[in-house]
């Protein structure tokens, strides 16, 4: 109770309240003096001057509460917003709350406000928000929510509680970013999303080069905060930095077209990532985006052959662990190069678990671990285990509940991931991805027509997405639409499509077709190009029967994964 109103006291202080009386009760003393002296000249009656006086009296509450409301700043008189204050005008946390947060040890970093005069500075706010993020998301007794999804509430007017509620966390970090010239403006706030309570808030004004030290102190004060028991010599992760500021925007201006997620903005962000490191050839985390970039041009969007790609992304991934050995984000992405494209799966294991451990929030590390246990180890516990902590850490991606359907589907468990497609496809945002899987599990259980409609829904939603092509022309060869399959095969064979060699994809075509001698031909290219598609054979449908032809062995065999023979 006490410490509540010292916090309100201070809070009347920091927003001037007392300045505002002070000044306003000078000013209507100065106006009673000159009405006593200048009214009874002029005539006035007294109720003149009564007047006044009840004027000046009740106009002192409303000069308290818009002192309280708004602030004079260095841009002229602002609202004092959530985000742009120190503390809001909330109670402070009681004891009982902060007790709770030595058990509930999790928080999401919403988007930080672009309070900079030009608005394509945003790209700068959401690179602090990710950084404050990555920084807390390597603390291993802290649950730390994906960006993807703290990302989703940008602008949004919900509800702390809501918030903390579909994201699973109990707290909740916002604020605002303000970058003017060389100078810098960031406001943070902590607040407990089961009462609205702010525990923290501090806002911080220096030169651009402090950069790095205001992220580091907004992480450890968070930390601390939530973690109450953290031994005093404990101190957070210190992300990478670089004295070369010039090379720190255009890393942010990377992470920014990264996070676009299309073919086009990889290309920029691949650009970006490259001029970080003409500024700066030591930063670590450029190299490790520029890996994670080249392992997306081939695993994410096959735009570029895998035989391309995948050596450049081992390159600066090595890069960037020869300059910082403890940066998750590298691991990760010199495990997908070892899985997917050298087919070394014990290296792609150790670096999975090392990103894992270096960070134990980073999401997409824990969904690549369930491609481990579902194409590598053929472990469904493990694989499922795996997807599900993805999923609690970033709740709000649709890829990674997309993902837990392929689980399902993948090892025979087609009711609940029909019932989890659907289930996508009805409450969320109309996906490929979700059609593609229910067409998949469809599929598998002999409903071939219905798995038809669904696959060229997910060409139509995709943009004729390769995957989805093979997928497409396999299904209409299984379902007797001849001819339709054909034209798939043109499609992918058409020699001025963009792209890698799609052998996998040609390889399933035929298969449905009943070809398996070109199925098989197609298969073996896809081995001499190491196609990084190939490690998703082992998911093939077995209605397509390639499973069953003895020469699968041999392909598995090709690749690594002999071991699975008997399992499939």
């Amino acid at each position: 109770m006490a410490s509540g109103i010292r916090d309100f006291l201070k809070e009347l202080k920091r927003r001037k309240v007392y300045h505002v009386a002070v000044v306003y009760a000078a000013i209507a003393f100065l106006i009673w003096q000159v009405a006593d002296i200048a009214f009874p000249a002029l005539g006035l009656p007294d109720s003149a001057m009564t007047f006044v006086l009840v004027l000046t009296a009740l106009g002192f509450p409303i000069a308290l509460v818009l002192a309280w409301a708004y602030e004079v700043t260095p841009e002229g008189q602002t609202r004092a917003s959530s985000d742009d204050r120190p503390e809001a005008a909330t109670p402070v946390a009681p004891a009982e709350s902060r007790t709770r947060r030595a058990v509930q040890r999790s928080v999401a970093i919403l988007p930080f406000d672009n309070m900079s005069p030009e608005p394509e500075s945003e790209y700068f706010s959401d690179g602090i928000t990710e950084e404050i993020t990555n920084s807390l998301a390597r603390i291993k007794d802290l649950r730390v929510a994906a960006r993807t999804s703290a990302f989703t509430f940008r602008g949004s007017r919900a509800d702390v509680r809501e918030i903390g509620e579909k994201l699973d966390v109990a707290y909740l970090v916002e604020g605002s970013v303000r970058r003017a010239g060389d100078r810098l403006r960031i406001t943070a706030q902590l607040i407990d999303t089961s009462n609205g309570y702010h525990l923290w808030s501090e806002r911080f004004e220096r030169d651009l080069g402090d950069v790095f030290a205001i992220q580091d102190e907004i992480s450890e004060h968070v930390t601390r905060q939530i973690l109450a028991e953290l031994p005093a010599e404990v101190e957070p992760p210190v992300l990478p930095r670089t004295d070369h500021l010039d090379a720190y925007d255009a890393y942010l201006k990377g992470r920014h077209h990264r996070h676009l997620f299309n073919p086009d903005s990889l290309i920029e962000a691949i650009a970006w990532y490259t001029g970080s490191l003409e500024a700066d050839p030591h930063y670590a985390p450029a190299y490790a985006g520029l890996a994670e970039a080249y392992t997306i041009q081939s695993l994410g969007f096959a735009m570029r052959p895998s035989r391309e790609t995948m050596p450049k992304a081992r390159e600066v991934a090595e890069k960037a662990l020869e300059l910082d050995p403890n940066l998750p984000d590298a691991h990760l992405a010199r495990a997908l190069v070892a899985m997917f494209y050298e087919w070394d799966y014990s290296s792609a294991k150790r670096g999975l678990d090392r990103a894992i451990d270096l960070s134990p929030s980073l999401a997409n590390a824990h969904m690549w671990s369930e491609f481990y246990w579902t194409y590598v180890e053929h472990d469904y516990e493990e694989a499922l285990a795996a997807i599900r902590r993805a999923i609690e850490l970033n709740p709000l991606e649709p890829v990674f509940s997309e993902r837990l359907g392929w689980v399902y589907q993948i090892f025979g468990h087609y009711d609940e991931a029909e019932r989890l497609y659907r289930e996508l496809l009805r409450n969320g945002p109309e996906t490929p991805m979700s059609h593609a899987g229910l067409a998949d599990t469809l599929g598998r259980s002999g409903r071939l027509p219905e798995a038809v409609a669904h696959i060229e829904r997910a060409l139509e939603l995709g943009g004729r997405f390769i995957a989805f092509l093979g997928v497409a022309g396999a299904y209409y060869g299984a379902n007797g639409d001849y001819n339709k399959a054909r034209a798939i095969l043109a499609e992918l064979q058409d020699s001025a499509r963009p792209g890698p060699a799609p052998d996998t994809q040609l390889a399933l075509v035929y298969a449905g077709l009943g070809d398996m001698d070109e199925a098989f031909a197609n298969l073996q290219r896809a081995v001499e190009n190491r196609d990084c598609n190939l490690l998703y054979a082992i998911a093939i449908p077995r209605n397509f029967g390639l499973l069953e032809d003895p020469r699968f062995a041999g392909i598995l065999r090709s690749i690594g994964l002999s071991h699975l023979t008997a399992l499939l």
